[in-house]
C-alpha cells in the first residue's frame, strides 16, 4: 500500500531538550506492596540514610568510562484524539510483562566472550571485557566475562530507509553536541550515546530501530521530521530488578523460565524490596539475565495520529522479519494513566516494561494525553 506519513514535531529549544526535570530519590518503600514513582536522577548520588554505594558499583564504572555503557534505541508510535492516546505495542515475548515497545534495538551491548556475536554484531575494535562479578546481583564465587559487541546492521535494499536513518542519525548527533551537560552524570550519559552514533553501531541501531516500526517497505514513501523528532527524544538511565544470583550464561532456558517465575517468591522470602535497590534507586523494569538491560536508552516519539494505514502494524525485528502484530492500547490499559486521566501510581512492570518511562514522557508532555485534562 502506497502512503505518506507526515509527522509536525514542535521542538523545544535544544539546551534543554536532553536533561530531564530533577525530582528528590525516595528510598526503598517499606511496604513492598507499594511501588515508589520514578524520574530521571543521578544513579551515582547517595541519599542520606541509605547504604553507600560501593566502590566499584557497576553505574560509578558507567559513568566513569561512558563507552562501557550499552546504548539502545526505542520507538515508541502513538495515536491521539478526542478520546485519549493509543499506543503500538506488542506482547513482551520474554516474559518479563504483558506488553512492550517491541522496537529496541542495541546499538552497544555485552555478549558473553566464550559466544560468537549475534546476527548483526560484531566484537568491539579495540576489544574491551567486563567481568560479570562487577554486577550487583552476580552473588557467585567463579566469575567470566562479557565482551563488548556493536551492531552492524542490514543496510540497503530500501533507499528511503536509509535515508531516514542517516537524516534521524545526524540530527540526533547535533541536538547531543549543543548540550551543556550540568554535572559528571548528565556527561556521562550524554557521551555514551554520542560515541554510539558517532560509529557505524548507532547508524545500524537508528535504521534497525526505524525498520522495527513497520512503517517502511510498503511501496510508498515515509515523510517524518526527522530534526524535530531529534529535539523531542529523550535519553534515560534503565536499572532494572535483575536476577539474584545472576545465572551463568550457560543456563538452559528452562531453568530462566522458573528463575523469573519463581522470583517474586524468592524476593518476599528474602526480604528484599522488589521496586528498589539497598541504594534506593527505583527499578524501571523487570529484566532476564540479560546484564544489557541496564542501559543508556534513547526514545523517539513517533505521532501517528489522523493515518489509517498504521491501524494494523507488523512487529518486525531490527533486520525486517515479522514476528507478530502490534496491538493498540491506552495509556490507562498500559497503567501509564488511571482511569481518572492521571498519571498512575501503581506498580507498571509487569503490564507495561516501559510503563515508567512513558509516565516521564506523558509528563513532560512528549506524548500528550489529548482530550484528557492535563492532571498531575
Amino acid at each position: 500500500m502506497n502512503f505518506l506519513i507526515l509527522l509536525v514535531l514542535v521542538s523545544p529549544p535544544a539546551a534543554t531538550a536532553w536533561i530531564p526535570p530533577r525530582r528528590p530519590l525516595r528510598p526503598p518503600t517499606s511496604s513492598p506492596a507499594v511501588a515508589p514513582l520514578w524520574s530521571p536522577l543521578d544513579l551515582t548520588a547517595e541519599p542520606p540514610g541509605l547504604p553507600p554505594l560501593p566502590p566499584d558499583d557497576l553505574l560509578r564504572l558507567y559513568t566513569s568510562q561512558p563507552d562501557l555503557w550499552p546504548v539502545e534505541l526505542f520507538a515508541i508510535m502513538y495515536r491521539a484524539d478526542a478520546d485519549g492516546t493509543l499506543l503500538s505495542v506488542r506482547d513482551a515475548s520474554n516474559g518479563t510483562a504483558q506488553w512492550g515497545l517491541g522496537s529496541g534495538v542495541p546499538a552497544v551491548r555485552w555478549a558473553p566472550s566464550w559466544h560468537a556475536p549475534p546476527t548483526g554484531y560484531v566484537r568491539s575494535d579495540p576489544p574491551r571485557q567486563i567481568e560479570a562479578q562487577r554486577f550487583p546481583t552476580f552473588g557467585g564465587e567463579n566469575s567470566w566475562t562479557y565482551d563488548r559487541i556493536e551492531a552492524t546492521g542490514e543496510a540497503g535494499g530500501d533507499p528511503d530507509l536509509e535515508a531516514a536513518a542517516g537524516r534521524l542519525r545526524n540530527a540526533l548527533r547535533d541536538v547531543l553536541a549543543a548540550e551543556q551537560p550540568r554535572t559528571p552524570w548528565d556527561e556521562a550519559r550524554i557521551s555514551a550515546v554520542r560515541m554510539a552514533l558517532e560509529n557505524e553501531c548507532g547508524l545500524a541501531a537508528v535504521r534497525g530501530t526505524l525498520r522495527t516500526t513497520g512503517l517502511f517497505g510498503g511501496g510508498g514513501a515515509v515523510t517524518l521530521d526527522w530534526e524535530g523528532m531529534a529535539a523531542r527524544a529523550r535519553v534515560y538511565a534503565l536499572l532494572p530488578q535483575m536476577p539474584s544470583p545472576l545465572p551463568h550464561p550457560n543456563t538452559s532456558a528452562e531453568e530462566l523460565r522458573r528463575e523469573l517465575r519463581d522470583r517474586p517468591a524468592v524476593i518476599e522470602r528474602e526480604g528484599r524490596d522488589p521496586h528498589c535497590d539497598v541504594h534506593g534507586r527505583v527499578y524501571t523494569h523487570i529484566s532476564t539475565a540479560n546484564v544489557s538491560n541496564t542501559i543508556m536508552a534513547v526514545y523517539l516519539c513517533l505521532d501517528l495520529t489522523g493515518w489509517p494505514e498504521t491501524k494494523e502494524l507488523p512487529a518486525l525485528d531490527a533486520g525486517g522479519h515479522q514476528t507478530g502484530r502490534r496491538e493498540w492500547k491506552s495509556l490507562e490499559d498500559l497503567k501509564v494513566l488511571d482511569v481518572h486521566g492521571r498519571i498512575a501510581t501503581e506498580d507498571p512492570k509487569q503490564i507495561f516494561i516501559s510503563g515508567y518511562v512513558v509516565r516521564e514522557l506523558v509528563r513532560e508532555n512528549i506524548i500528550p494525553r489529548r482530550g484528557i485534562q492535563e492532571l498531575q
